[in-house]
């Protein structure tokens, strides 16, 4: 068909717009009271955005030796005021509890309190069970975010004083094990795909001693589904082989339990703040995000010599100081510590577990492994719309023309000294070409922490002709 008139079309944009993402967003694995809330998720991440949701959806309780990821919560939301959180809960309600047979309890004014129920059994109003059974909503209601157990008016539970016995399924948090803290941090590779959201660190704080939960975290950690990687944060604390007496001994547990991955940070003392004690892990977390938050988001510097939120640095419940020689000794066998010298409380170490065994800038420097991880996401996350797309030097061109403008753009603010991406001929044999791959080579140089500034410090006598 012939046309008269004039026709436009349209090309696609020859530039990208590079994908912005959250650098250092936390996923905790631990434990949390879901048989007080109605979702009661197990086994599955939950994104809260701040504490009342985090709460509404988990549970909260204030005993964090049986409830982990409360401490996360209250560190991430409370203390370092960041957000959004990523929780997997491991605690399943219809799993994890014990049995309470026919206990007697007194009603006062209608109501009695049970201890973390998780569903009633019985009710009945003789020990035996063989008197008059009592159901739930016709004769009594049970709230179980509060254990509250109340008769209902109408119902066959005539007084307000009446003697019960109830059996009952009790919530029993001792009774997940490291194979389900393990199973739950296989449910990480599910974050993006159900949030859309890249984890960068990843925390099970109070299991990471355990030597095989810390190896399964720090391989999470490097191979996130999609080809994301983040950071994980061990805990280091007494093993069966090693008991932790002083900083001295931390070196030796950290070899032990094999802390050597440059995808994992390595952590000694606990942390305290007004009595309360805290995991350096779940602390770090919310330090690296507010670090990150305070750079524009990009994780161009290290948390080392940041405030912590704490008055004491604690192990085994005792109070630990370490002078500036201590904590380096630490730092230099690649183990991050808490410092009370200049400007209070500070998280002291710039160094990934795998130092001193790699030296690879690349790898033993906490900001540059930060800045790998999230520019590695972001060259993912940016390209994927070009991937299955014909191998033209049209689409060839729009890769190499927005990652570099992007590159360019960090150099100039400062976040990289610089980087560019290139594709040459070299890289690409006809035989990678013909099997429909292309290869880019991207150079990049984040700076390394001023982890050591060094003055010398001389007697001038010439001065001493300004007297004249």
């Amino acid at each position: 068909m012939t046309v008269h008139g004039i026709t436009v079309n349209e090309l696609a944009t020859s530039i990208l717009a590079p994908r912005q993402i959250e650098a250092a967003i936390p996923v905790a694995i631990g434990t949390a009271p879901v048989h007080r809330t109605t979702q009661r998720p197990a086994n599955t991440p939950v994104l809260a955005y701040s504490y009342d949701s985090a709460v509404k959806q988990l549970g909260f309780d204030s005993d964090w030796s049986k409830y982990t990821l409360c401490e996360v919560i209250n560190s991430v939301f409370v203390l370092y005021c960041m957000s959004p959180l990523v929780c997997i809960n491991v605690f399943d309600p219809d799993t994890h509890y014990k049995e309470v047979e026919a206990l007697e309890v007194t009603l006062e004014n209608g109501e009695a309190t049970l201890d973390e129920p998780v569903s009633i059994t019985q009710i009945n109003d003789q020990e035996d069970g063989l008197g008059t059974d009592y159901a739930e909503g016709d004769d009594y209601t049970i709230d179980y975010a509060t254990g509250k157990l109340s008769r209902t008016e109408t119902g066959a539970i005539i007084s307000d004083s009446a003697t019960l016995f109830i059996s009952y399924k009790q919530a029993d948090p001792s009774k997940v094990t490291v194979d389900d803290i393990k199973a739950g941090i296989l449910k990480v590779k599910s974050v993006f795909s159900k949030f859309r959201i890249v984890p960068g660190v990843l925390l099970a704080p109070g299991w990471t001693h355990d030597s095989g939960v810390a190896a399964v975290l720090s391989t999470a950690a490097e191979r996130i589904a999609g080809g994301f990687s983040a950071v994980a944060l061990l805990d280091l604390f007494d093993t069966d082989e090693i008991e932790i007496k002083s900083f001295a001994d931390c070196v030796t547990c950290k070899n032990s339990s094999n802390f050597t991955s440059e995808f994992s940070l390595c952590l000694w003392p606990k942390l305290s703040l007004g009595g309360v004690e805290y995991w350096q892990s779940s602390q770090l977390a919310g330090l690296i995000m507010q670090t990150v938050a305070d750079s524009s988001g990009v994780p161009y510097r290290s948390p080392s010599n940041k405030n912590y939120q704490m008055d004491s640095a604690v192990h085994k419940g005792e109070s630990v100081w370490l002078d500036p020689d201590e904590a380096g000794f630490l730092n230099n066998n690649g183990i991050v510590t808490a410092l009370n010298h200049i400007g209070g409380w500070k998280c002291w170490g710039n160094r990934t577990a795998i130092f001193p065994f790699s030296t690879d800038v690349k790898d033993m420097f906490i900001p540059v492994r930060l800045m790998f991880n999230w520019i590695r996401s972001v060259i993912i996350l940016t390209t994927y719309q070009k991937l299955d797309a014909p191998i033209t030097r049209r689409n060839i061109e729009t890769i190499l023309d927005t990652l570099n403008i992007w590159l360019n753009g960090l150099t100039a603010q400062g976040f990289i000294l610089g980087g560019r991406v290139e594709c040459s001929a070299s890289e690409n044999p006809i035989t990678d070409i013909l099997n429909g791959k292309i290869n880019f080579h991207a150079y990049v140089t984040p700076p390394a922490p001023a982890e050591h500034i060094a003055f010398l410090v001389e007697y001038d006598a010439n001065y001493i002709n300004t007297l004249f």
